[in-house]
């Protein structure tokens, strides 16, 4: 018994025409016998339709498997992209949330992850004893600016579509009417940032181009 896949696979390989199924691999034969022993007279006419029909299905069918090709390279290379980078891990003196602002009392009370298998961003700050993560993926990113200045603090500015994930929550709102700020802004020591900025633009085209828009 002929499997699904063998199936489908014939079904694609071939064409119907006028109820009659032609392989797409071989040039049609007027003189070939008929299916079922039916006579079945082939005008030159006829026999240049069914020719052009199998040649425009040939041609269907190769273009489909070029452009899926192209498409999973295009995946695969993103893909090796990100993983070749392992996720970064780097303090921040400064964190604001909308007007919630925290000022970390130790460096490592308050650090940025830039997670590039997973495509996500996080904060990670010490409040009352306990450890809380902010996350939010790229693709919730609408806006993305980095500023290094000579001298100076470096800082990045997110602007999000969507509330981000806090764990444990954490009540940001106070004095607010949102439920949880979209604009981000995060400050860091001179030299700290930009290595790692630069580093997540290059896995993402998209936040690369958002990131060299004018306000």
């Amino acid at each position: 018994m002929a499997s699904s896949d063998d199936e489908h696979s014939s079904e694609a390989n071939s064409t119907n025409y006028a109820g009659l199924v032609f392989s797409t691999h071989d040039q049609f034969n007027p003189h070939d016998k008929p299916p079922l022993g039916l006579k079945l007279d082939i005008t030159p006419e006829l026999q240049n339709q069914i020719q052009a029909k199998i040649d425009e299905d040939a041609a269907n069918a190769s273009a489909a498997g070029a452009s899926s090709s192209a498409t999973n390279t295009a995946s695969a290379s993103t893909s090796t992209a990100n993983e070749k980078f392992e996720a970064s891990t780097f303090p921040a003196t400064l964190l604001k949330i909308g007007t919630w602002e925290y000022v970390p009392r130790n460096e490592i009370d308050l650090e940025v992850k830039f997670d590039f298998s997973e495509r996500k961003i996080h904060w990670e700050f010490l409040k009352d004893d306990l450890k809380h993560k902010v996350e939010f993926s790229w693709d919730d990113i609408t806006s993305l600016k980095g500023d290094f200045p000579e001298n100076g603090s470096e800082s990045l500015t997110i602007m999000l579509d969507k509330q981000p994930n806090c764990q444990p929550s954490f009540d940001f709102t106070a004095r607010q009417e949102e439920r949880l700020p979209l604009k981000h802004y995060v400050e860091c020591s001179s030299g700290v940032l930009n290595e790692h900025f630069e580093k997540l633009k290059q896995c993402d085209r998209r936040l690369a181009l958002l990131s060299q828009q004018l306000e």
